[in-house]
């Protein structure tokens, strides 16, 4: 099956495909995106392609279960179930004295190997998204628990040294005039670029009435200071689960779109799955919906051997199934 793409916005036109489709064993689940070989997936020692999806269980903050993906000889992706109960995993306390939950520990079986204490804002942090591994360190996101407008994001070496602790607010993110909103911004997307670079992605909106945009935001690796954003509404609604970087540098991020469905402003459509490029230094180069014959977004992504081609993860939400498809991009496409 070839599929074309719907281009919403873009500054060059791109030539991409859905080659393939394809259901696979893994269900789907609603709040914790299936990533391809993200930033903790080199601590799993997993064959091909590494399936992880993050699983939070208070007080542990990445647990993850996650699946070896290989093709088979007839082309079909074979998935299977890995062990990760030897992995090391993030904890969350409440520090002595401290009035926000700001402290971190990583516990391997009995032994904690490593104690965190991050500065405190004063709000309890709730939520947090973990990636990384003992050998490569971490990235946390957290958000206070009532309302605000910031996310707090943190890099820790595998000693337990925060390289930086950062705010990433709303108001940065949708270039607001004025201080005010009532909604951090939700990442569901931490990672690393090949020049050591932190990429953070989700998506993020003003009021919990107001529309979400999906949002890229690279951050300095040493200091956390943003370096550049882009952001974009898709069809009026939309979000980012996964970003990974191309071999060539660009950043590709896949999630899900939503355009009004109703006269009122927090009534949406259907959802449909959402792509987007973006140049090493932050210009959009397309962002587009994939026409699947059956997922409803896109979870994850991965770069494969082939040239140009790169494996995703899509949920069908109608079934709770996982759809696996292969896009194709064109030599001379911009960004790849």
């Amino acid at each position: 099956m070839t599929t074309l793409l719907l281009i919403l916005s873009c500054s060059s036109m791109t030539s991409v495909e859905v080659l393939s489709e394809e259901p696979c064993s893994i269900p789907a689940e609603g709040w914790s995106p299936l990533h391809l070989d993200g930033f903790e997936a080199g601590a799993f020692g997993l064959p091909g392609i590494a399936a992880g999806r993050f699983v939070y269980s208070p007080p542990v903050s990445n647990n993850w279960a996650a699946w070896t993906m290989e093709a088979s000889p007839d082309g079909a992706i074979v998935c299977a179930e890995a062990d990760l109960s030897a992995m090391p995993v993030i904890t969350e306390y409440q520090p002595a004295g401290g009035d926000g939950c700001q402290a971190l520990a990583c516990v391997s079986g009995i032994d904690t190997l490593w104690t965190c204490i991050l500065d405190g804002t004063d709000e309890f942090e709730n939520g947090p998204v973990v990636a990384g591994s003992q050998e490569s360190g971490y990235l946390v996101s957290s958000r206070p628990d009532c309302n605000g407008d910031w996310t707090r994001i943190v890099r820790i070496t595998p000693e337990g040294e925060a390289v930086f602790s950062v705010l990433l607010t709303s108001i940065y993110l949708l270039d607001l005039a004025e201080p005010v909103g009532e909604i951090g911004p939700s990442v569901s997307s931490l990672g690393m670029t090949s020049s050591g670079d932190v990429i953070v992605a989700g998506r993020v909106s003003q009021w919990f009435t107001s529309p979400e945009e999906w949002f890229v935001c690279l951050l300095d690796g040493e200091t956390g200071e943003p370096v550049w954003k882009a952001t974009g509404a898709g069809m009026g609604l939309a979000g980012l689960n996964q970003v990974t970087e191309a071999p060539s540098g660009a950043l590709i991020g896949v999630g899900a779109t939503s355009a009004p469905g109703g006269e009122q402003p927090w009534v949406w459509g259907a959802a449909y799955p959402l792509l987007v490029i973006i140049e090493p230094d932050g210009t959009l180069i397309e962002e587009a919906v994939v026409g699947l014959a059956s997922a409803d977004e896109l979870t994850g992504i991965a770069a494969t051997d082939v040239p140009g081609v790169f494996l995703t993860a899509g949920s069908d939400t109608d079934q709770g199934v996982t759809v696996l498809a292969w896009l194709g991009m064109a030599a001379g496409t911009p960004g790849l």
